[in-house]
Parts: C-alpha cells; sequence; structure tokens
C-alpha cells in the first residue's frame, strides 16, 4: 500500500475495478492484453494540511502507478491508457484533483530480482547486528574434560547471494524457496581464558579446529532461518583479511 490514507483507498479501488476494465476492454475490442497487476500506487496530497484543517479536497501533484507484466510488448501502449483512465476515473469519483499520473512497467522477472535484493539487504542488515560468536574447545590428548580454550571471532558479512531454491524441485515443501550463499570476512579471532579475561590474538582458519567454524556456521544458518524459514539450503564461507 501507497503509506497515506488517501493513497491507499485510490488503489484499493483501482485493484477492484482494474481486471473488470481488462476484462471489458478485451471483450468488446477482440484483443488479448497482457497480465498486468498493480504492484504499488504513490501519491501525497500537496494541500494535507488544508485537507485536514479546513476539509479541501485532498490534489495530488503527482500519482505514480508501478505495474507489473509478464511481457513488454506492442501492446504496452494500450495497457498504459487502460491504466491511466482507469486511475482518472477512482480519482475523479472519490472527489480528489490531480495534475499528473505516470505508469511505470516492471516485468515480473525484474519483479522478483527487485524482491531478492531487497531480502538480501535485509539479511546483511540482520548480520551486522550481531558479529560477535563465542565457543569452546577441548584441547587434544588432555584427559581433563575442563582443560579446554575458549574463543572468539568477529564476523562481517562480505557477501550475500539468494537464489531460487534448486533443492527441492518438486515443490513438496512450500517452504522452501531460497538458497542462499554467504561469504563472512573474518574480522578478528581470540583464543584464552573468558573466565581470566586474557587473550591472544589469531588469524587463519587453522588456529581453531573445524568443530569451531562449524558452529559458527550452524549459528549464522540458524539466524537467518528463524528471520527468513522459507529458505531451506545455505553454504556459508569465511574469508579472512590479509596479513601484513
Amino acid at each position: 500500500m501507497a503509506g497515506n490514507y488517501y493513497m491507499d483507498e485510490v488503489e484499493k479501488v483501482v485493484k477492484k475495478l482494474l481486471p473488470k476494465f481488462v476484462e471489458k476492454y478485451e471483450s468488446q475490442h477482440n484483443f488479448k492484453l497482457p497480465k498486468i497487476d498493480i504492484v504499488e500506487m504513490t501519491g501525497q496530497p500537496h494541500n494535507i494540511w488544508r485537507v485536514m484543517s479546513d476539509g479541501e479536497k485532498p490534489s495530488f501533484n503527482y500519482v505514480g502507478v508501478k505495474v507489473e507484466v509478464d511481457v513488454k510488448d506492442g501492446r504496452i501502449g494500450r495497457v498504459k491508457k487502460l491504466i491511466t483512465n482507469t486511475v482518472e476515473k477512482v480519482l475523479d469519483s472519490l472527489g480528489y484533483e490531480f495534475n499528473e499520473i505516470y505508469v511505470e512497467f516492471i516485468r515480473t522477472s525484474d519483479l522478483a530480482k527487485e524482491k531478492i535484493e531487497k531480502l538480501e539487504g535485509l539479511i546483511h542488515k540482520l548480520l551486522l547486528g550481531d558479529r560477535m560468536y563465542k565457543g569452546w574447545y577441548s584441547l587434544p590428548y588432555s584427559d581433563s574434560y575442563d582443560d579446554g580454550v575458549d574463543w572468539i571471532v568477529r564476523v562481517l558479512p562480505y557477501q550475500i547471494q539468494l537464489s531460487p531454491s534448486t533443492v527441492n524441485n518438486l515443490n513438496v515443501n512450500e517452504n522452501c524457496i531460497y538458497e542462499v550463499k554467504i561469504v563472512l570476512m573474518v574480522e578478528s579471532i581470540f583464543v584464552g581464558s573468558e573466565e581470566n579475561n586474557e587473550w591472544e590474538k589469531a588469524y587463519g582458519i587453522n588456529d581453531l579446529p573445524e568443530s569451531s567454524w562449524d558452529e559458527i556456521q550452524d549459528n549464522v544458518y540458524k539466524k537467518i532461518k528463524d528471520f527468513m524459514p522459507n529458505i531451506c539450503d545455505s553454504s556459508i564461507e569465511f574469508k579472512f583479511m590479509p596479513r601484513y
């Protein structure tokens, strides 16, 4: 929805009427239009204060209509005219004034790409929110379980790539929609004793056992899975800053 009462009202009525107008147009002209869907309508009355204080009619300088189409071809001109006429009729019926209506077309494939980019941004923000991971591992060849080392690893999300899942091609699980590939830049590694607050800086993947890195991967995947349950597979890798 558009984010203000007046344009929300316009968008609601346009979405209700447009399928009927499309059907009528195709019947009258014996012409098949491409599949269309209103994604978003934007516009803010420039006289909003007078509307609220004096009951003046809402007046829009600009009304934007974002439309999803399955194909862009020579029929787009007819679709644009039909949508513009529909929006004009709705604005008039609601008593709203306007200066210009702008229709923007987005192909379904472009819309899917735009959605994935937004989700990648949300995952990046999620991982930035908590970049520190802690753990403990026992020393090898030790007879005592308590004889171990604490570790702290700080990471930065370096690369996030979300794509449609190839795991569940049969769609047995409807929640299985995306798979994600993540590269984490290892910012720092410390090993030592948390109890005594004694730490030594480490630098590479071999400075921690494989199980510690597995633990970080599991924690990252769980965090993402809790945030986006429709992610059903992941690849999480580590990248290390060069040493000088």
